[in-house]
């Protein structure tokens, strides 16, 4: 994951400003992000090491605004690591870039097959990290307009998981790679391993992932990949590692986001308010607060269910 928060259910912000590169500006590493974006309307963040269970902070995340070059598009990333933080930094410097550049070179391949290059390229490149027991699981999503069309590619492999909300209804866009998922359960006996007690080899409860070298034979780092169109009744996307998905479910997260938003009474009260006063809002204070709080109070929500883990929440406002 990140830097260490500093007390139960701390937000560490992201970068305002954000480093411009060739794939785009990115954000979300160190300091507070900035209120709007162009990809989408708002992106809210928040994370917790969770000292009550976790010893070390090993989530990463990154925002790319305008990737690759592209000021309608966004690359959203939550990457989840284990056996130590090198395989989850290494992917918040560098599957961005690998995605872009696949993206750029894709001649007739799907964004669907670029995104799958990109996860197994900067797989091998992984082991030039040299930490052949650390791993990671990974969660991406590009939000793209396609001519007038708005859509939504995920890709993951573990237990990271994105949700979009749409129409108050939550619906899953990546798919969790249990050890006990039967089909990768038979996957992995015809590599010629197993599974016991859960577990890739007795070792990984997860059956793909970023890393984890010394067992790479059976854990794959084939992405699951989705494309979903998305309207003005599409809100949000939640994206987050298992420390929020172990102890709420799809729709209790999209509700809590949901409920976490003021109502429209109270949006139109302030902008009334605002107008009265000759200072007219574009948009209510309350609205942007409650958004850029939003990921907040999904962390806040996991840890009071007593998640394990390392918490990491990411909350995509499309319009």
């Amino acid at each position: 994951m990140a830097a260490r928060s500093p007390a139960r259910g701390a937000a560490r912000p992201a970068r305002p400003g954000g480093a411009t590169t060739s794939s785009g500006r990115v954000l979300g590493v160190g300091e507070p992000l900035p209120v709007n974006l162009k990809s989408v309307h708002r992106v809210s963040l928040a994370e917790a090491m969770n000292p009550e269970h976790r010893s070390t902070m090993e989530d990463e995340h990154v925002v790319v605004d305008e990737f690759g070059g592209d000021p309608s598009t966004g690359f959203f990333g939550v990457y989840d690591g284990h056996g130590g933080r090198g395989v989850a930094k290494y992917l918040r410097t560098h599957l961005h870039d690998n995605v872009a550049r696949e993206l750029h070179e894709k001649d007739s391949r799907s964004v669907e097959e670029c995104l799958k290059s990109a996860f197994l390229l900067t797989d091998i490149e992984c082991s030039h990290t040299g930490e052949a027991a650390a791993g990671s699981t990974a969660v991406v999503c590009i939000v793209r307009h396609q001519g007038r069309k708005r859509y939504v590619f995920t890709a993951n492999c573990g237990d990271a998981r994105a949700v979009l909300c749409h129409r108050g209804t939550a619906v899953r866009l990546s798919r969790d790679h249990k050890a006990t998922d039967a089909d990768e359960r038979d996957r992995i006996s015809r590599a010629g391993g197993f599974v016991l007690k859960g577990r890739v080899m007795g070792v990984l409860a997860v059956a793909r992932s970023f890393g984890d070298f010394a067992i790479k034979k059976y854990v794959t780092c084939e992405p699951y990949t989705s494309t979903t169109k998305v309207n003005a009744q599409s809100d949000f996307i939640i994206v987050a590692c298992d420390g929020v998905w172990d102890v709420l479910s799809d729709q209790q997260a999209v509700d809590l986001v949901s409920r976490h938003m003021p109502t429209a009474a109270a949006m139109e009260e302030e902008l009334k308010a605002a107008e009265a006063a000759g200072e007219p809002l574009q948009e209510p204070r309350c609205r942007i607060r409650r958004q850029q709080s939003a990921a907040q109070a999904l962390v806040d929500a996991a840890l009071a269910r007593n998640s394990t883990d390392n918490i990491t929440a990411m909350v995509v406002f499309l319009h």
